[in-house]
């Protein structure tokens, strides 16, 4: 008897150990400089959308038209008035849940099946990178997480503790219901996982519990009615196919390997270590309803999904399922003992530290930028101001809202142009400014996804990139020039073919079209009304004396017109038979200055799904609005 009590105490002071050092350094990985990087574009956003007068104002100008529950948004709103925005100050709460997720994990997968299920639990969501990354930033992912994990630990207390007074089973109903109105509150996929998890219980209840059970359900239900206009907009509104592509078969695959680091190692490694404690830990292999529990909840918000996703609008994306992939750790746990004897604890160990080192080591979590830096380009518009003199650079940002710059900037945006382009107005809109600047340097800071026309209109009047920094993410800095400083050295082409509209090297059908208006020399291609397509410059890519593939082709030409109209500058990549592989286009209305020689410029980006055996290249004019136009000074590049 006393060897028992001695064994029994030895296991309880292991697991005690190992739960206390697996959330020490869970709060470690988190809280290290967790205010050092940029707040990410969605931080900003919700960041952005506190500055209202009132929260009646903030509900409707920032929740109503975002698209997320108001939880997170309002507690941001208060929390900010009281505390202030720096990133430390606005991401401690959310590292605070981050820590409290894994707790709760711990605590829902030991009461679920065993201390040893709970401590395997803790480890994986603990040192994964994946987690890890979302406990870090101010958005609802870390919450969501803790309300779902504190939720399927206090499902199971209501359903199994029957046997306890009214008072404690009235203050696990108080808890189970929080959680509930939590999650429900703070994203609608944790709200997904409450009505998963609502609906489950019901399998389970009984005359001894369903009345606590289902009272949760239902205080909860009303206290989320208030928000209930507020979702019906958010479901009119739709997905985010704009950048959101739909998933293919495979995404859930996909999915996994994301989850456990993109390493493939770490993968195989974590359904090792369930096969051995299924192998050496004879009492778990026992029949467990609570198994096929998690691995449905694991795997049907995923199902959901991927059905709206395809009948409705895109909403699938790794970062929506970090409240329900954490149940198939439930399940790999789950054959592990309640007591740890040293084998166990060997096998958990050896789990943290390669855990640890995918997280660490090979994917050098620290040293990753996941997310647009904000914070770098600011700075690093500093450091040209100061090179290069602020008064001499015109500055363009390509930024959701000026706010996410202005937050490292402050005030002191001056020499800014514009903040956005991502349409036709934008484009037009740039090209004047580009030929009104008079400042020897342009800057163009690309904080979002963009078009390539940008950097085309920008090189029209300044040829010259003479400083690139890329920060990761959507996040670069360009630096053009109107003369060659030579600071950067860009990729020089391979092949680079020039025609002037002169002496004998012609185009098919150039003698009857050549005009002595001309941009430089004594002869120019004249564009009549009545021609949809000028003459054109036309290869066989086979025949090109090029050294290795083709990543880029840039037509250059300048044109002379009192009416741009829908005139484009086109490049055409054909099969041999005639079809078209590829079609692209630069629109002359960005480029053209009214009845002045304006230089169009066209850069196509290839991709590597081109084969350019037995490919056709074509340039031309198409001219479908019937201008009259004059070009000259055409050229080619092949890089």
């Amino acid at each position: 008897m006393k060897i028992h009590k001695s064994t029994s105490l030895k296991n309880s002071i292991i697991q005690n150990w190992l739960i206390i050092s697996i959330l020490i350094i869970a709060a470690i990985l988190r809280f290290w400089n967790y205010w050092g990087f940029s707040l990410s574009n969605d931080e900003l956003s919700a960041l952005n959308r506190t500055q209202f007068n009132s929260l009646k104002e903030m509900l409707w100008g920032g929740v109503w038209v975002d698209g997320h529950p108001a939880g997170v948004q309002i507690f941001l709103y208060y929390w900010v008035k009281v505390f202030g925005n720096s990133e430390a100050v606005i991401r401690f709460p959310f590292v605070l849940c981050g820590i409290l997720s894994v707790f709760f994990a711990y605590k829902a997968a030991s009461l679920w099946f065993s201390k040893g299920a709970g401590i395997f639990v803790a480890i994986v969501t603990g040192f994964l990178e994946f987690p890890l990354l979302y406990s870090n930033i101010a958005r609802p992912y870390s919450p969501g997480l803790m309300f779902v994990m504190l939720q399927a630990w206090y499902w199971k207390k209501i359903l199994t503790e029957t046997e306890i007074n009214t008072k404690q089973k009235i203050l696990n109903s108080v808890i189970f219901c929080t959680s509930i109105t939590g999650a429900i509150y703070t994203h609608y996929f944790a709200g997904l996982m409450s009505i998963i998890i609502g609906l489950t219980g019901l399998f389970y209840i009984n005359k001894k519990n369903y009345i606590f059970y289902i009272f949760s359900y239902i205080i909860a239900v009303l206290l989320f009615l208030p928000h209930l206009p507020f979702t019906l907009n958010h479901l009119s509104i739709g997905g985010i196919e704009e950048w959101l592509t739909k998933p293919d078969k495979f995404w859930f695959f996909k999915h996994i390997f994301n989850f456990f680091n993109k390493d493939f190692v770490l993968l195989f490694f974590i359904i090792a270590i369930s096969i051995l404690a299924y192998i050496i830990n004879p009492q778990t292999k026992k029949l467990n309803s609570l198994r096929i529990v998690a691995l449905i909840w694991a795997i049907l918000p995923f199902i959901i999904a991927y059905i709206y996703s395809y009948k409705v609008n895109s909403v699938l994306q790794d970062s929506v399922l970090l409240f329900s992939t954490p149940f198939l750790l439930f399940v790999a746990g789950s054959f592990f003992p309640e007591k740890i004897n040293r084998t166990n604890s060997i096998i958990l160990i050896l789990t943290a530290i390669v855990v640890l080192t995918s997280t660490l080591i090979v994917k050098k979590h620290f040293k990753q930028k996941y997310f647009t830096d904000f914070k770098s380009v600011v700075q690093q518009t500093r450091i040209y101001e100061k090179q290069y003199n602020k008064k001499n650079i015109c500055k363009i940002f390509n930024v959701n809202d000026p706010y996410y710059v202005m937050y490292y900037a402050g005030k002191d945006t001056s020499g800014t142009a514009k903040w956005i382009v991502e349409n036709e107005n934008d484009y037009m809109e740039l090209g004047e400014i580009v030929r009104k600047s008079n400042t020897p340097f342009l800057m163009y800071s690309k904080l979002k996804p963009d078009n390539y026309i940008i950097h085309d209109i920008i090189r029209s009047k300044y040829p010259y990139l003479i400083e690139y920094n890329n920060f990761g993410g959507s996040s670069e800095i360009y630096l053009y020039s109107k003369k060659d400083l030579s600071s950067f050295a860009e990729t020089a082409p391979q092949i680079v073919y020039g025609h002037g509209f002169e002496g004998n090297n012609r185009w098919k059908g150039e003698l009857e079209r050549v005009d002595t208006v001309s941009y430089s020399g004594a002869l120019g291609l004249k564009i009549k009304p009545e021609d949809e397509y000028s003459v054109g410059w036309i290869a066989y890519v086979d025949t090109l004396p090029l050294n290795k593939g083709i990543k880029c082709i840039r037509v250059e030409t300048y044109m002379l017109t009192d009416n741009a109209g829908s005139l484009q500058l086109v490049l055409s990549i054909d099969d041999i038979e005639g079809k078209s592989i590829r079609w692209s286009s630069s629109p002359a209305k960005y480029f053209i200055d009214t009845n002045k020689w304006s230089k169009i410029i066209h850069t196509f980006y290839a991709n590597s799904s081109i084969n350019w055996h037995n490919k056709i290249i074509k340039t031309y004019i198409w001219n479908p609005s019937k201008n009259k136009a004059y070009i000259d000074d055409f050229s080619i590049s092949f890089y």
